[in-house]
C-alpha cells in the first residue's frame, strides 16, 4: 500500500507484496502487537523529572495509537499535582471541560457496583482516535494538590470501566502522585531528548526507583531517544551503556523522530502528523504493549476489588471566612481592649 509497490498496485490493480524487510511490514507487524490481548487494567507512566522533555506529547501519542488500533477503553489521565497540561495538548476538547476533581467528587459512585456503562465518559474527553482524557485542575486558587489517596480514588473508578490506562506524570519524583503513579504501573516509558543534563536527570529518577525497592520495574521500562535541534547524537552510546548497567534492558531503547509539531506546545491531531511520526511511536506503542504483556504474564487476574473510594472535595482558597459566634466577638473584643 506504500512506496513504489503501493502506487503500482493502485495505478493498475496489480497485487505486488511488500517486502518483508520494509518499513511497511514492520508497521503492520507493530499493530498487529498493539492490538494484542492485555490482561487486566494495564497502567504505563510516562515519566521524566525534566520539564519539558516530552513526556505529554508522549502520553498523547501512546493514547493515540493505542486508542486507534484498540478502540474503546483506552484513558490518558494527567496525574499533575496541579496545573496539567495534558487537556491543553490533547486534540479535542468538551463543553464543560471537567476535570479530576469533577471526578473525584462522584468517585463513589463511579466506583461502585451500581455505576452503568458510559456514565464515566461525562468526565472524560473522547479524542478522534477513540482514547479519553483525563485532564488536570489548572486553577491555581485551590489549597489542595493530587496526592496519593486521590490517585488511588481515580485509579478504582478507571480499572472499573477502561482497561488500558496511560499517566502523564509530573515532573516531580518525590510527590505523591508521581510515586502512585509509579508503584501501579506495569511498564515506565522514559522520554529521553539526547542532552547531557537530561540524560543526568534521568539517571538519578531511576536510582531513586531502584532504592524505594522497585528496580524490578527497569526491566519493563522503554526509553525512547529524540535527537532534538539541540542535543547531542554523540552522546546516546555513554547514555545507553549507563542505563544499561541500571537494569534497562537493551531491547527497551528505541527512536523517535523530532516531530515540531510535538514540539510547539500546540494540540496534538494523530491524523495531521507526518506518516513517518506515526509510524515510529506505533513502534514504540508495540514496543509498550509486549512489555506490558510480558509484566503481567502468569500475573492471576483479580476480578474484584474492595477498595471503594469516597468522594474528594478540594476548595478553593477564596473560601468565605467562617462566620464568629456572638460569644467569640465579645472575647475577640475584650483581647483587643
Amino acid at each position: 500500500e506504500a512506496g513504489l509497490r503501493g502506487r503500482i498496485n493502485a495505478a493498475l490493480g496489480t497485487h505486488l507484496k511488500p517486502k518483508p524487510t520494509s518499513a511497511e511490514v514492520r508497521l503492520r507487524q507493530s499493530i498487529r502487537v498493539v492490538q494484542q490481548p492485555l490482561p487486566g487494567c494495564s497502567v504505563v507512566s510516562v515519566i521524566n523529572p525534566k520539564g519539558g522533555a516530552g513526556k505529554t506529547p508522549t502520553s498523547v501519542m501512546l493514547g493515540s495509537t493505542f486508542g486507534k488500533h484498540r478502540g474503546h477503553g483506552v484513558t490518558v489521565f494527567d496525574a499533575s499535582e496541579s496545573l496539567g497540561s495534558l487537556g491543553d495538548r490533547a486534540a479535542r476538547t468538551t463543553d464543560p471541560e471537567l476535570t479530576v476533581w469533577d471526578l473525584l467528587d462522584h468517585a463513589h459512585e463511579l466506583a461502585s457496583s451500581s455505576a452503568v456503562s458510559g456514565s464515566l465518559t461525562a468526565f472524560l474527553r473522547r479524542q478522534p482516535t477513540m482514547e479519553d482524557i483525563l485532564a488536570a485542575d489548572n486553577s491555581a486558587d485551590r489549597e489542595r494538590n493530587l496526592g496519593w489517596d486521590e490517585c488511588a480514588a481515580v485509579m478504582a473508578v478507571l480499572r472499573r470501566h477502561r482497561d488500558l490506562i496511560v499517566i502523564d506524570t509530573a515532573a516531580n519524583p518525590l510527590a505523591e502522585s508521581w510515586q502512585w503513579a509509579v508503584q501501579h504501573s506495569d511498564a515506565l516509558v522514559v522520554p529521553l531528548p539526547l542532552r547531557l543534563d537530561i540524560a543526568r536527570q534521568v539517571y538519578q529518577m531511576l536510582e531513586g526507583i531502584i532504592a524505594r525497592g522497585y528496580g524490578h520495574l527497569l526491566a519493563s521500562t522503554i526509553v525512547v531517544t529524540c535527537a532534538t535541534p539541540d542535543s547531542n547524537p554523540q552522546l546516546a552510546s555513554a547514555v545507553f551503556e549507563d542505563l544499561r548497567n541500571l537494569g534497562v534492558q537493551e531491547s527497551n531503547f528505541i527512536q523517535a523522530p523530532y516531530e515540531s509539531a510535538l514540539a510547539r506546545g500546540d494540540r496534538i491531531v494523530y491524523r495531521g502528523l507526518p506518516p513517518a511520526t506515526i509510524e515510529a511511536y506505533t513502534n514504540v506503542t508495540a514496543l509498550v504493549a509486549d512489555n506490558i504483556a510480558a509484566a503481567r504474564a502468569g500475573v492471576a487476574y483479580q476480578f474484584t476489588d474492595p477498595y471503594s473510594p469516597q468522594p474528594v472535595n478540594r476548595q478553593p482558597d477564596s473560601a468565605p471566612p467562617p462566620q464568629l459566634s456572638q460569644w467569640e466577638r465579645r472575647s475577640r473584643d475584650r483581647r483587643g481592649a
